[in-house]
C-alpha cells in the first residue's frame, strides 16, 4: 500500500482501538471493495472477527486474504491460530509450517508450531520448533523473553541443567533495568527457577524426576505435566 492508501486503511484501524468494532468492520468491507485487490482489509476483518470468536467469518477472511497474498506468513499464522483455537490442530499444523516455510525467519510460527505439538505431548517436536524460533527474536511481540523462558523449562526438562541456567541468566540480564508489573514476575520465576535447577545438582533418579515436575506444576506448564506423567523417559534423556 502507498502511504495514502495506508492512511486511509488505519483510519479503520483506529476505530476498532477506539472500541468501535462495528464501525470498524463496515468501513473495512467498504475498504475492501474500493481496493479488491488488497488483502489487509481481510486481514484486518479475520482479526477482528476471531478475537470476537466469529470463527466462521475469521476463516473466511483469512482465506480470502490467501487467495490475494498466498505467500503471506502471517495470514497462514493467523488461518493457523484460529484452527487451533476450535481444537483443529492437524489443520493448525500445516498453516504454521507453510509460514515458517515461506519466511524460514518467522519465528512466530515456530512458536506456534510448539504450542501445538506441546498440547499433543509430543514434547520432543515441540522443543524443535522452540530452538529454531531462536532465528529471529526480534520478530516475536516481548522479543523473545517467553521463547528464553519456555526453552529454560524445556533444557530443564531434558536435564540440560548448564543450558537452562544460561537461558534464565540471559533473560534476567536483558530485564536488567525493567521494572513493569510483568517483568518483576518474570524476574521472579527466573530466580525461583535458577534456585530450583540449582538444587537439581543434588538429587538423581526418582527424587530428581519429582522435583522437576513438581516445578513444571508450579509454572503451570500443564501439556507438559500431563505428557510425562504417562512417559517419565521424557525426564531420562
Amino acid at each position: 500500500m502507498n502511504k495514502t492508501v495506508t492512511e486511509e486503511f488505519n483510519k479503520g484501524t483506529t476505530l476498532y482501538v477506539k472500541g468501535k468494532k462495528d464501525e470498524a468492520i463496515i468501513y473495512f468491507k467498504n475498504f475492501s471493495k474500493k481496493y479488491p485487490r488488497l488483502p489487509e482489509p481481510h486481514i484486518a476483518l479475520g482479526v477482528i472477527y476471531f478475537n470476537d470468536k466469529n470463527i466462521k467469518e475469521a476463516i473466511k477472511e483469512f482465506k480470502v486474504a490467501l487467495e490475494l497474498d498466498p505467500e503471506n506468513p502471517l495470514v497462514h499464522n493467523n488461518l493457523g491460530n484460529v484452527y487451533k483455537a476450535i481444537g483443529e490442530k492437524e489443520k493448525a499444523i500445516i498453516e504454521y509450517k507453510k509460514s515458517v516455510k515461506i519466511d524460514s525467519n518467522f519465528s512466530l510460527g515456530y512458536v506456534n508450531l510448539s504450542s501445538v505439538y506441546e498440547e499433543m505431548g509430543e514434547l520432543k517436536e515441540a522443543f524443535n520448533y522452540l530452538e529454531k524460533a531462536l532465528v529471529n527474536t526480534y520478530g516475536l511481540p516481548d522479543k523473545g523473553l517467553s521463547l528464553f523462558f519456555r526453552l529454560a523449562i524445556y533444557y530443564l526438562l531434558f536435564n540440560r541443567l548448564e543450558e537452562s541456567s544460561k537461558m534464565l541468566k540471559r533473560i534476567l540480564k536483558q530485564i536488567l533495568f525493567k521494572t513493569s508489573t510483568e517483568i518483576v514476575n518474570l524476574r521472579r520465576k527466573c530466580n525461583a527457577l535458577l534456585k530450583t535447577i540449582k538444587n537439581l545438582d543434588k538429587l538423581s533418579g526418582e527424587e530428581k524426576e519429582r522435583e522437576i515436575i513438581k516445578t513444571l506444576r508450579e509454572f503451570e506448564f500443564k501439556y507438559i505435566v500431563k505428557a510425562i506423567s504417562k512417559n517419565r523417559q521424557f525426564l531420562r534423556n
